[in-house]
């Protein structure tokens, strides 16, 4: 008994554990969109340029002591009421001055007062020029570049090479630098897994996940432009009364749900045409028959009342969102765990005073009618 106890109290802990990891809160940064870089004395100015992954060059003279990868809320200084996903990558950098051409040249100027004091005049010009927006790589000699990759689950890398001019009168001509860089992947959502990978004489790699509840601020206030964790749905099947209730997990004000046919169909909102009983009226004209494209169908019960079980269908899928800018989550809650329906219509027609036909119909939902 003692042993069962103990058992449940570890299971107790790890869930706690677990949810306190999973609900942390985001660090929120603010950015300059014109230069997404914070560099060490050592690096003048850095630049990055999106290439294919095959097409990376080789880099060269920059060496990659460690790195670590954050996801954050950010934010740029001109717009500090809208935060969004980013991923804070920093690394920890060995660059050789003996690498680049005319370091000899600089090695020996330390007898010569007159060469020692032109590279710094150099230095001051090109620091000038750091206002600029840097959109290309930095122009030096021979800069010190690596290749920057992420990948976001399954998906295909993204990547960039990325180079720095070095000062050539740092103190230390092994010295450790560092530069961090802010990076803005599409598709970070809860869960997510990035893989982030530094190329230089050696590569080096790290693992971060999106937090599944990390939210700085409420998911319905609009100060948050991707919410990170969209509404998650469930079921409850009412068998007494023959229903199916749709629930959102947790908070459930001002939720926006739509309701599709599988993945790529259309998701509408307003009004849910769910195929439950139907009353379907036709009259023709002249007192001829009428066809199937004269009906009017109306449908009786909109979300978000019960769905009736005759209703439901494997292909159908709901999206949830909180506001107009958060991520949508989609479920498809009767894929695997729902019996195939097939199409069954009861159709009874009779006549009226003005002579006019009358159709009533009970039709079953199907994924293809």
């Amino acid at each position: 008994m003692a042993m069962r106890q103990l058992n449940l109290l570890g299971s107790l802990l790890i869930i706690l554990q677990f949810s306190i990891n999973t609900s942390a809160r985001l660090k929120k940064l603010e950015y300059d969109s014109q230069n997404p870089f914070n560099l060490s004395e050592g690096l003048s100015v850095c630049a990055m340029e999106s290439m294919f992954p095959l097409l990376l060059p080789w880099p060269h003279s920059m060496k990659v002591l460690s790195i670590q990868a954050e996801v954050c809320l950010c934010s740029t200084k001109s717009s500090m009421s809208m935060y969004e996903l980013c991923l804070q990558v920093q690394l920890e950098l060995s660059i050789t001055n003996d690498s680049f051409p005319g370091s000899d040249d600089d090695g020996g100027g330390d007898d010569d007062e007159d060469d020692g004091e032109y590279p710094e005049e150099e230095i001051s010009t090109a620091g000038e020029k750091e206002v600029e927006p840097q959109t290309s790589i930095a122009t030096s000699e021979e800069p010190a570049s690596l290749n920057l990759c992420y990948t976001i689950a399954q998906g295909l890398p993204r990547c960039y090479k990325v180079a720095c001019a070095v000062h050539s009168s740092r103190k230390h001509p092994r010295q450790t630098e560092w530069f961090g860089v802010l990076l803005k992947p599409k598709g970070l959502t809860a869960g997510s897994i990035v893989r982030v990978t530094a190329d230089s004489i050696r590569k080096v790699t790290t693992t971060v996940t999106v937090p599944t509840i990390a939210t700085t601020t409420d998911c319905t206030e609009s100060k948050l432009k991707d919410c990170v964790d969209p509404p998650k749905l469930s079921t409850e099947v009412d068998l007494r009364k023959g229903e199916v209730h749709i629930k959102v997990e947790g908070k459930t004000d001002k939720v926006n749900i739509c309701v599709k046919s599988e993945r790529a169909g259309i998701c509408k909102v307003r009004p849910f045409f769910f195929l439950t009983t139907l009353t379907i009226s036709c009259w023709g004209y002249r007192g001829e028959l009428c066809s199937p494209l004269d009906m009017l169908c109306i449908s009786q019960q909109p979300f978000p009342r019960p769905i009736p079980l005759h209703s439901v269908t494997p292909c159908m899928c709901f999206q949830a969102w909180w506001n107009k800018m958060g991520k949508r989550s989609e479920n498809c809650l009767f894929r695997k765990n729902w019996l195939r329906t097939s199409t069954k219509c009861y159709v009874r027609m009779f006549w009226l005073t003005s002579r006019h036909p009358w159709c009533s119909a009970e039709p079953t939902a199907a994924c293809w009618l």
